[in-house]
């Protein structure tokens, strides 16, 4: 709450007592309790970890994102140029690097670094962690994040890098899969462009987060201010979430549309026990055959959904999941073509 206000420790004092009066908490905390608890170090895994769990609701519409950086302004000054040099002090700065989904520019991984640090080595564990809870399509970066290592990393998730090549690039070094991606870059530069400006949502993000949360910390160490930009990473993902909770509402049987699976793990039984000849051949061709007819009942039920949602639910995510399940049900039904044959 106090991150959220941007009020300082005292003024901050009422909204837990409000918070009390509605029986949100059990005790009226010390208005100075916020500040001691950033203050320490075990809190900022903690942190971390909520940053994922707030992002985790919205893994069914989110496989494309953007990644970038940006500054935070720490109410610390560093003072060495200013004794050595005699020159003007300057304000102290923390470096945000988040990858957002470019659907509802939710926060799905965040690294806290200090304001000198490079942006491209970054990419690699923001990646690995969004793969954890997400599926990866298209990961787009600006010209900081291009290396050959960064390309081939998005490659082994699944994903397609659309990440725009250095003045001095060439194809002529990198591997196989860096020529393929420059010269795509090169041939089809609009085509890749019209992928790459989905990056833009991560730039929407921090803008979001810094007029609404303020673009400066006040705590005054690093663990503290490191721990308050992730309550206010934090606090940006909860707005979101009530934004999709409104924007998704009376919209929950196409969200948890996950019938296929089933069907995928029995289609896998199917296929061993022929190779293995545990059934005889009457028994496939029935179970095949009922297989069959519930798949087209899967695939009827996918076109009303597409009739009856595309007002109430926005269209990305209607075409994005519906493309989803479609694919998934032709390749099923491919497979059941080969073993009724």
């Amino acid at each position: 709450m106090k991150v959220y206000s941007q009020l300082s420790s005292r003024r901050s004092q009422h909204l837990y007592f409000e918070a009390l009066q509605r029986q949100q908490i059990e005790n009226d905390p010390h208005f100075n309790i916020v500040s001691k608890t950033l203050n320490k170090k075990w809190i900022t895994p903690i942190l971390y970890e909520l940053v994922h769990l707030s992002a985790m609701s919205l893994a069914s519409v989110e496989t494309d994102f953007a990644i970038d950086s940006s500054g935070f302004r720490c109410s610390t000054f560093g003072n060495y140029c200013e004794e050595k040099y005699g020159s003007k002090r300057k304000r102290n700065w923390l470096k945000v690097h988040i990858c957002t989904g470019v659907n509802t520019n939710i926060v799905a991984d965040v690294i806290v670094t200090d304001e000198h640090s490079a942006d491209s080595p970054q990419l690699k564990k923001l990646v690995k962690h969004i793969s954890k809870n997400f599926t990866i399509n298209e990961i787009s970066a600006d010209m900081a994040y291009s290396s050959k290592n960064n390309l081939r990393l998005i490659d082994n998730f699944g994903g397609k890098p659309f990440i725009p090549f250095k003045k001095n690039a060439t194809g002529n070094r990198g591997g196989a899969l860096w020529r393929k991606i420059f010269h795509y870059f090169q041939l089809y530069k609009d085509e890749f462009l019209e992928h790459y400006h989905k990056r833009s949502n991560v730039e929407s993000t921090f803008s979001a987060i810094k007029k609404k949360f303020g673009e400066s910390v006040k705590s005054k160490n690093r663990i503290a201010q490191e721990n308050e930009l992730l309550c206010k990473i934090i606090a940006y993902n909860i707005t979101v979430l009530i934004h999709e909770m409104i924007q998704l509402n009376g919209t929950t049987e196409l969200l948890s549309f996950n019938g296929l699976q089933r069907e995928e793990v029995l289609i896998s039984a199917l296929i061993r026990s022929i190779r293995t000849e545990e059934l005889d051949v009457p028994t496939t061709q029935l179970v095949l055959g009922t297989l069959a007819s519930h798949l087209g009942r899967i695939s009827s039920e996918l076109e009303q959904i597409c009739k009856t949602y595309p007002r109430e639910l926005h269209a990305k995510y209607s075409q994005q999941i519906l493309e989803k399940y479609s694919f998934r049900l032709i390749c099923l039904k491919q497979k059941l073509v080969l073993l009724l044959t």
